[in-house]
């Protein structure tokens, strides 16, 4: 970053441009308080993902696009057994998250992968169920990741994308900056239409 941003950055905040790659991917010195505002605004989200998944013990789940991977305790209580693993576009979020979850880690329950959801390393039929929480905005190739999707995950599993209203996106300053329309795939759409 430039010592002009910084100086911006530092006195206004972020513009919606560095907001919206924050969310897309959070990097740099603020990955951590990215992770938190995160977590207040989705908090309800995760409960309503939870329902939708269903989960039974012994289930093997993937969440995608966890942040810094605060709720992972709370997940591993909706069943036992579960196993549980994540997968993040962000290094940083993989770092925090790890962090913050070494107990799940240690014993086994959490694995937690960096990389992108459009080529995943797993193997095929790896998921009863697959999850992620306002991920699908920053898909450049929508069919790219629904295809890894339905390559890892289990005959008959299910996969829960939570999303927030198309009102509510619009009303928001970044949206028009590396968002795509989930209907369309065109960037900055969720904001212009």
């Amino acid at each position: 970053m430039d010592p002009i941003q910084f100086l911006r950055l530092l006195f206004k905040g972020p513009t919606p441009q560095m907001m919206a790659a924050q969310l897309r991917k959070p990097h740099g010195f603020m990955s951590r308080k990215v992770g938190e505002r995160m977590n207040a605004a989705n908090r309800s989200l995760y409960d309503g993902a939870w329902n939708a998944l269903d989960l039974r013990d012994g289930m093997s789940v993937l969440e995608i696009g966890f942040g810094n991977g605060l709720f992972f305790s709370d997940l591993a209580r909706q069943a036992h057994d579960l196993k549980l693993h994540g997968l993040d576009f962000s290094q940083e979020m993989v770092e925090q998250a790890t962090a913050s979850n070494k107990e799940l880690v240690t014993n086994g329950t959490l694995s937690l992968t960096h990389g992108p959801s459009d080529r995943m390393p797993f193997v095929d039929a790896s998921f009863d169920r697959i999850s992620c929480i306002n991920v699908v905005y920053f898909w450049d190739e929508p069919a790219a990741h629904l295809q890894e999707l339905r390559r890892v995950l289990k005959p008959g599993g299910t996969f829960t994308a939570v999303l927030r209203t198309r009102t509510s996106m619009e009303k928001l300053p970044f949206t028009p900056f590396r968002f795509h329309d989930v209907r369309t795939g065109r960037l900055g759409a969720c904001a212009a239409q």
